[in-house]
């Protein structure tokens, strides 16, 4: 019997340690076994997912789908437990790094047997292999390897291993059928010297050449729960074509975790010479653990090998001669196999709805959806593919891309999918779809889903999350129009009442926003409105822009546009939208404050004047006058510009033709223009006054002598209504004036008349009479006069007179001095005089004196005797002249103001700059002045021309007051400038 089968035994037992079986494959005899190589899970040809480097000792295409770096390592003991006795070893490590063009291995064994039953001496084996799945239900797969050793002198063996395997899926009731092939150990078989088997034969014990392999492997039960599982294989050997193995086995699984392993062969040859073979199976049992270790920067962590799993895993087998091998060993799979499929990251577009909309229509606006995507995987993404579905669920539209591999269509493809390095498919960084179909015609509106989906190489399969979309082409449908009407597009937004809005009817579609804005000539955005109802509801424009201004005349337009969430745009306009705010300053004035319509010729008549300076445009006009209610008492109209004069004469009388009753009216202007511009102007309030003032004046003597002593004076006792002003005059017996007094408001009860004119000279010898009179605003005049009064002075040898009644001796070349003119009779007898100044007190403060007669003029310049000058105050000059004859004669003046200071006023005005338009802001001008008492003042308002146009007068003091921006009667006067004095 040939040693072979023994040693074939040994070295396939220690296999199946490495690969967790105890597996027997067939050994040859006679020159026709082979040294076995480690088994797995199918078999030793027909395994297509094996994890073990040595599976490809039997099969070199075994490792072609292997994805993890892959450690081996056992060792079995070798025991003679029956007649013959002693120890040996097998040693056997393996490895397996799996590259994107393939899977290299790598394999180191050492043989050590001192039996004599099976003297095979010791040999090491050395080989190197690479596999490479060229479908992706096919792998190839070469090796080579060297064996170096002996048993008393020096052998070598040189090999060469071709293989394929497959994967053939289900077959009937054996599923996931796997099928493999291989020629092996083509060259020189490795034949130590010096050892013999039990027959005399040559020990070789290694594998026979040029050896034809066969086998498949499938799964026979499958029970999810409680997760077993039994697969079966057969394997057929062909040593050098001179003899057949057949190598059954199988293997009972749970839950991928634990497994038990039998397995039996028949050797045609050993059977048909009775070689004797043992009929116990080969057994082993094995487990698989997890390895989770924590990340960090170490570079098993960087490698991915932190989670990996180790096997462990026991057999024995029955060799020769009592001979048995017991073994151990480990399969140190680093990292995990890739179960989990590709990540699938779309980032749909964030919108306000839950859907997102397109519009393929071609018009450069949401015509197609543009979808960043993100796909990563372990290893490789295969294919991808972007799925578009209608509301019912069909498909319409499949945009794909797949691993670009070479397709198995002639030699020359074939040669390529030899040479192709596994890099996965380009993933694009954004999709799109331009909603097309299939078939090439536009999707119609709707609602429709896609999705994302995606597949690694080992057929994990990925899909993102079915997102939403609708397809609507149909844009926003608008219209809008402004009112009809002659001059229905002009409109004056000026806050009278009239034309003050813009009214615009518009309609459109139900959609979520509408955009209006108004536009200037130039295309600018004014103001903009925001409509989210379904529909836009009719819009009043009140001519304002976005600041809440009044825009500028001109020409506008508005429009009303939405954009859907497709983003397809509809769009209305109204056009020559024309605002005319033009306001012309109309204005009607009176050229009198108060009249007296009574026939007298004197302000008889009332000129009313419309001031309408703009009359492009007017349509019509009318002129009243009311009374305070408000009621029309006189009334002109018409229509156009060519009827409006210039002035209107209102003689005071209404409709009826009867004279107005007393009282204050006013006239209102009515003009209206095609804008809608409707101004009114009022003219100032006017009186109807036909009552003349009325006055009382007595005198309380008829006669006196101005110079006599005492001094006597006429006391006129007087009344009056409350007039603008009021006149006192004494009249000689011709009618001149020789003294006048001005009363404002109402006259003083009293005055005194010393017997002097207005200079403060006393008037002549005569009869005088005083005379009360005033003319009020209406022309209406009234007046009171005495009873004459007689001066007389004959009897007076003496006289003194002023030249005026007051002066001031201040240096400012007015009025410095005061000219006291004495006037006596018989001058030629005079002998000498003396005159006094005094002063209100009676003291003597400047005196003159001379002989003879006294000069006809005497100045005094205010200064005193020590030639000071005198206090400001009341003086009297006293003339004393004696006569040669011993007589005295006396005069006395007038008493004279000695006043070097002159009125004093302050004023302020809080503004230069008003506007008297009666809108309530600066209608007024306050004037604040603060005078020195005992002076009276008058105040009057000048143009730019220096003509008074309004006066006040104030007696004692000036008195604050406020300028309306009127005149005198109440007419406003035009902007410009004035001044105050």
């Amino acid at each position: 019997m040939s040693v072979r089968r023994y040693l074939t035994a040994l070295t396939l037992m220690m296999a199946a340690v490495s690969a967790a079986t105890a597996w027997d494959p067939p050994a040859g005899g006679d020159g026709t076994g082979f040294l076995a190589s480690p088994v797995f899970l199918a078999g030793p040809l027909s395994a297509a997912s094996s994890e073990s480097p040595m599976a490809d000792l039997l099969n070199p295409a075994a490792s072609g789908a292997l994805q993890r770096v892959t450690l081996d390592l056992n060792y079995a003991a070798l025991l003679g437990l029956g007649t013959e006795t002693g120890f040996g070893s097998a040693v056997n490590l393996g490895l397996a790094v799996p590259q994107p063009y393939g899977v290299w291995t790598a394999y180191l064994g050492l043989l050590s047997s001192p039996f004599a039953s099976m003297p095979l001496g010791t040999a090491v084996t050395g080989r190197v292999g690479f596999a490479k799945d060229v479908y992706d239900d096919l792998s190839l797969g070469a090796a080579a390897d060297l064996t170096l050793g002996g048993n008393g002198g020096l052998g070598w063996g040189f090999g060469f291993d071709l293989g394929a395997q497959g994967l053939a899926g289900d077959l009937g009731f054996l599923k996931d059928l796997r099928w493999g092939v291989a020629l092996r150990n083509m060259g020189i078989a490795y034949d130590p010297p010096g050892g013999a088997g039990l027959s005399g034969a040559p020990a070789t014990g290694f594998e026979s050449p040029f050896t034809l392999a066969v086998g498949a492997v499938a799964t026979l039960v499958k029970a999810e729960k409680p997760g077993l599982s039994l697969d079966a294989n057969l394997d057929l050997w062909f040593p050098s074509f001179q003899n057949a193995v057949l190598a059954t086995g199988l293997e009972l699984g749970f839950r991928e975790v634990a497994f038990l392993r039998l397995g039996w062969d028949i050797n045609l040859r050993e059977a048909v010479e009775g070689a004797g073979q043992s009929l116990l199976p080969s057994f082993g049992i094995g487990a698989s653990f997890a390895i989770n270790r924590a990340a960090d920067d170490s570079y098993i962590s960087r490698s991915g090998w932190d989670r990996s799993e180790i096997r462990p895993s026991l057999a024995a087998q029955e060799l020769y001669g009592d001979v048995w091998a017991i073994g151990g060993g480990v399969n140190l799979p680093l990292g995990v196999v890739d179960r989990t499929p590709p990540a699938i990251t779309v980032a749909y577009p964030e919108t306000p709805w839950e859907l997102w909309y397109m519009s393929p229509n071609s018009d450069g606006v949401q015509d197609d959806i543009l979808l960043p995507v993100t796909i990563t995987d372990q290893r490789y993404v295969s294919s991808w593919s972007f799925k578009v579905y209608d509301a019912e669920g069909n498909l319409v539209r499949l945009i794909a891309n797949k691993d670009a591999r070479p397709e198995s269509e002639g030699f020359k493809s074939f040669i390529a999918r030899l040479a192709y390095v596994k890099t996965g498919i380009p993933v694009p960084p954004e999709l799109s779809w331009n909603g097309l179909t299939d078939a090439g015609s536009q999707a119609p509106d709707g609602l429709y889903s896609f999705e994302l989906e995606a597949v690694d190489d080992n057929g994990n399969l990925g899909r993102s999350e079915r997102y939403q979309l609708r397809i609507d082409t149909v844009a926003p449908r608008a219209a809008a129009a402004g009112p009809s009407g002659a001059d229905a597009s002009i409109f004056s937004p000026d806050g009278d009442g009239n034309k003050d809005s813009y009214a615009i009817a518009q309609e459109g579609s139900a959609e979520d926003l509408w955009k209006a804005e108004l536009l200037d000539a130039s295309g600018s955005v004014l103001r903009t409105w925001e409509f989210k109802s379904s529909e836009p509801p009719v819009l009043s424009w009140d001519g304002k822009d976005a600041a809440g201004a009044v825009v500028p005349d001109g020409v506008y337009a508005y429009r009303i546009a939405a954009t859907d969430r497709a983003g397809n745009s509809g769009l209305a306009k109204v056009e020559n939208i024309i605002v005319n705010t033009l306001q012309p300053p109309v204005a009607v004035s009176i050229d009198l404050a108060a009249f007296s319509p009574n026939g007298d010729g004197s302000k008889d008549i009332l000129t009313l004047a419309p001031n309408v300076p703009v009359r492009t445009g007017l349509v019509s006009w009318s002129l009243a006058v009311v009374d305070g209610t408000g009621k029309d008492l006189w009334t002109a109209s018409g229509s156009g510009t060519a009827s409006l004069l210039a002035s209107f004469a209102f003689d005071g009388r209404g409709s009826a033709g009867s004279v107005l009753p007393e009282g204050s009216y006013r006239t209102r202007l009515n003009v209206n223009y095609s804008n809608g511009h409707a101004p009114v102007a009022w003219s100032p309030p006017f009186i109807i006054d036909l009552t003349p003032p009325k006055a009382t004046a007595t005198v309380d003597r008829t006669a006196f002598n101005p110079l006599g002593e005492p001094r006597i004076s006429v006391t006129v006792t007087q009344s009056g209504s409350e007039e603008e002003r009021w006149q006192g005059q004494i009249l000689d017996s011709a009618g001149a004036v020789v003294k006048t007094w001005a009363f404002i408001g109402s006259p003083d009860a009293q005055v005194r008349w010393d017997g002097s004119d207005d200079a403060g000279r006393t008037v002549a010898d005569g009869t005088y009479g005083y005379r009360l009179s005033a003319v009020d605003r209406a022309g209406n005049t009234g007046s009171a006069a005495t009873a004459a009064v007689l001066v007389d002075t004959e009897k007076k040898a003496v006289r003194l007179s002023t030249d005026k009644r007051a002066f001031s001796p201040n240096g400012d070349s007015v009025n410095e001095t005061v000219v006291l003119s004495p006037e006596v009779s018989a001058a030629s007898r005079v002998k000498d005089w003396t005159l006094s100044v005094a002063d209100s007190a009676g003291a003597v403060v400047r005196k003159f004196s001379g002989a003879g007669a006294p000069p006809a003029r005497i100045s005094w310049d205010g200064k005193a005797d020590s030639g000071t000058r005198a206090a400001d105050g009341g003086y009297v000059a006293l003339l004393e002249v004696r006569y040669i004859t011993a007589d005295v004669e006396t005069a006395r003046s007038v008493e004279m103001a000695l006043d070097t200071v002159a009125p004093a006023i302050r004023l302020s005005v809080p503004d230069t700059l008003f506007s008297p338009n009666g809108d309530g802001r600066k209608d007024v001008l306050p004037v604040r002045q603060d005078s020195d008492p005992g002076d009276s003042w008058e105040g009057r308002i000048l143009d730019a021309a220096g003509k008074v146009v309004r006066t006040w007068t104030w007696k004692d003091r000036a008195a604050d007051f406020e300028w309306n921006g009127a005149d005198d009667r109440g007419n406003p006067v035009p902007d410009g400038s004035y001044r105050y004095v």
